[in-house]
């Protein structure tokens, strides 16, 4: 029967129908198949990120339970979540780890968690706070995104108890973090680390302390405003990387979150003031660091051979992370506020020793050199108080770009060394986009005058059709040069239409998101109603070279024959000029003018279309295109799998997205051949409820959409028939 089926897929565990949850340890949910673990164990670099996924995917995944546990981290230090002022509520979702309260009788490995909720304003969880008793009813819902494998549980409601650990029997201790060393969080694999599957089920998501690490390596964050930093308790053998979950360790938050003075909310987050960066412990600082262990997928230093498997460690309070032994301490040099011509600027830097360990600072120099002079040139820095340091970088060549670091010394031979910062002299100001576009490299990054308030004087045209988009882009060039084209944001942009010139004459230059944009702008109308300077035509392959995606950035493109290659997540769509998935890039639906279902239903995997356009922007680490409104996409011209691409050779049934869901998922399922097609939903008692498919279809990927709004919450199974084959997976219905 389908019910026999369903319990095959899923275990004995589903006997309930879920509408019931399951009582269960916070351990039992962190649990994978043993037969997997052992895998992970022993398969060593043959393995890669899909199989990885596939393995540590846990056993109740999808499964309804519930649980009673301690409150671990201040929900209002939670910041993954994406700020977005004109949404309500301007975040999607709040983090928080929680312990198992059997902890006390149970001991704590494996008996914490993640709860990521994006219900938080009505679940309950915002009255929460560390030391709480919470009983949590709600989903096991893993995040496999970007590599890893996010243990989670999406609550569907959560109940503060009004208890403590106290009313539980036990003292403070049993919110203590357990004491490891990097080398029982990572393991050596080829010439970085891994996870060290051995403490997998009994670290994932643990509390953990680290005593006396050294820092290896650290990124100030300057081009993403997210600082990090790896640290080693074994001389460098083992490394873990700080994951900025909170609030408190990244700067892309600062002075504007949920709760913040923008939005007026009454339950402040703990973000940081604008002016009250976090900046990490530089390289070789001895620390104490403890923080929730997560398979996040993240390896910003590139440590781990297989890409992004390694586990990293979340601090979510200021006191998370103490340095006990330091270098000395070098604030990052300070960056002109105003567009540099041909005198000289003065930068200023504050550099101390670590006189707690009776070190004192022996030279503070900085070094710089220029786009046409690369020899670089030291100049030792004057100080009043010996603290702040300033010293004076003379005038170059115009259009130069300027790179400066200041580099100090201890007596004992310690040394720290900033990040580079970087300004361009431009003697007549800026007077056309890429003076602000232009990367010192070409590559991805920031502006040099990005976070500035300045004069310019810039003729540009509207490009983009604010009415319809909601977003105004602007071009400066008529021969579609690269580096011309650029975002405008902020009040006073409303009347703007396609084809209208205006002239800049002062604006800040802001980074949002990776995006440079223009805004708080002053400028005058100087025509209306004209025309556009018109799409630039290129291939999707030219578009794989990092530096020609970041010159084309907020321009116009199209795109003549792409192929659909791929149906995504959250709106976007893959595609390339060739038919490829190598040279295939993203589209994504930012603009108001698309249907948030565009994706889905209008567009197809293997569909040709007649062309397609939009605005070349950046988000999540991708260049992307954002078509404004349906007709940037053209018709449709080759509904079948392209000629030069490979056949299917075997049925295949994927996992419905998103799972859980209310009311709508998505189905994809591969067909081999020409064939008669059924795909039907069946509940737990294997009544068919709907069917989706049922025909002759030709060999392809294909995607159906399944609407459950009138079917109640639990688990079903949906079946795929194709010729003689047939392929069963369930579902949960979340309401």
């Amino acid at each position: 029967t389908m019910l026999a089926i369903a319990f095959m897929l899923v275990g004995t565990a589903t006997v309930q129908a879920q509408d019931e949850a399951m009582d269960v340890t916070i351990r039992q949910i962190n649990s994978i198949r043993p037969s997997a673990l052992d895998s992970l164990r022993t398969l060593g670099e043959t393995l890669d990120p899909a199989t990885i996924q596939e393995l540590a995917t846990p056993a109740l995944d999808g499964q309804r339970v519930r649980f009673t546990a301690f409150v671990m981290t201040n929900v209002r230090n939670s910041g993954l979540a994406t700020y977005r002022p004109a949404s309500s509520p301007p975040i999607g979702r709040v983090h928080l780890f929680v312990r198992d309260t059997s902890a006390i009788s149970s001991g704590v490995d494996g008996m914490d968690l993640q709860l990521v909720d994006g219900d938080f304003e009505s679940t309950g969880i915002l009255n929460t706070f560390p030391g709480d008793v919470i009983e949590v009813d709600g989903v096991v819902t893993p995040f496999t995104g970007d590599g890893g494998v996010s243990m989670q549980v999406s609550p569907i409601s959560v109940t503060v108890t009004g208890e403590t650990f106290a009313d539980f029997g036990a003292d403070e201790s049993i919110l203590d973090p357990v004491t490891v060393t990097t080398d029982e969080i990572n393991a050596v694999l080829g010439d970085g680390v891994t996870i060290n599957w051995d403490n997998y089920e009994r670290l994932l998501g643990q509390f953990v302390r680290i005593e006396g690490a050294r820092v290896v390596q650290r990124d100030l964050g300057i081009d993403d405003q997210r600082p990090d930093f790896d640290f080693t308790s074994d001389g460098g053998t083992t490394r873990v990387n700080m994951l900025d979950m909170s609030l408190r360790y990244r700067n892309d938050r600062n002075g504007e979150y949920y709760g913040s003075e923008t939005d007026g909310a009454a339950d402040d987050f703990n973000v940081r003031a604008r002016d009250d960066e976090y900046v990490p412990p530089p390289p070789g600082a001895v620390i104490n660091i403890q923080g929730h262990i997560v398979f996040q997928g993240d390896d910003p230093f590139g440590v781990a051979p297989i890409e992004n498997i390694a586990f990293s460690l979340a601090p979510f309070e200021d006191s998370d992370v103490v340095i006990t032994e330091s270098p000395p301490i070098v604030s990052l040099p300070s960056s002109p506020d105003f567009v540099p011509g041909a005198d000289a600027v003065d930068v200023t830097f504050d550099a101390s020793a670590d006189v707690n360990s009776g070190r004192s600072l022996d030279t503070v120099e900085l070094f710089f050199y220029t786009s046409s002079n690369a020899d670089t040139t030291a100049a030792t820095a004057v100080s009043d108080d010996g603290l702040t340091y300033t010293f004076s970088i003379p005038g170059a060549a115009d259009g130069d770009f300027v790179t400066y670091f200041a580099l100090a010394t201890d007596n004992t031979g310690a040394t720290s060394e900033t990040e580079d910062v970087v300004y361009r002299v431009l003697a007549d100001g800026i007077n056309e986009l890429i003076d602000i576009q232009e990367t010192v490299d070409g590559q991805p990054g920031f502006g040099p005058f990005t976070g500035i308030t300045t004069d310019m004087d810039v003729t540009v045209t509207i490009q983009s059709d604010p009415a319809t988009s909601g977003l105004v882009s602007a071009q400066d060039k008529e021969g579609l040069d690269a580096w011309s084209g650029i975002f405008l944001a902020g009040d006073g942009l409303g009347d703007l239409a396609q084809g209208d010139v205006i002239r800049i004459t002062n604006a800040e230059v802001e980074e949002r998101f990776d995006v440079t944009q223009l805004t708080n702008i002053t400028f005058e109308t100087v025509s209306t109603g004209g025309e556009t300077l018109g799409y630039k035509t290129v291939t999707t392959d030219i578009l794989q070279d990092g530096a020609i995606a970041e010159a084309h950035e907020g321009m116009l493109l199209r795109f003549e024959s792409p192929v659909i290659t791929s149906i995504e997540r959250f709106g976007e769509w893959g595609f390339s000029t060739d038919g490829t998935e190598e040279n295939a890039v993203l589209a994504d639906d930012q603009s108001d003018g698309l249907p948030g279902d565009f994706n889905e239903t209008v567009l197809a995997q293997f569909q040709r279309l007649e062309f397609l356009q939009g605005i070349w922007w950046f988000s999540f680490g991708n260049f992307k295109l954002v078509p404004e409104s349906p007709a940037d996409a053209g018709a449709v011209i080759n509904v079948s799998i392209d000629e030069d691409s490979e056949l299917p050779n075997q049925i295949a049934l994927d996992q419905n997205y998103p799972n859980p869901f209310n009311p709508v998922t998505r189905i994809a399922y591969t067909v081999p051949q020409l064939t008669d097609v059924r795909l039907s939903v069946y509940d737990v008692l294997g009544r068919e409820v709907a069917v989706l498919v049922n025909g002759q279809l030709a060999a392809g990927t294909y995607e159906a959409s399944f609407n459950a709004s009138t079917l109640s919450s639990g688990l079903y199974v949906y079946r795929l028939e194709a010729g003689t084959q047939t392929l069963v997976r369930t579902m949960t219905v979340l309401k």
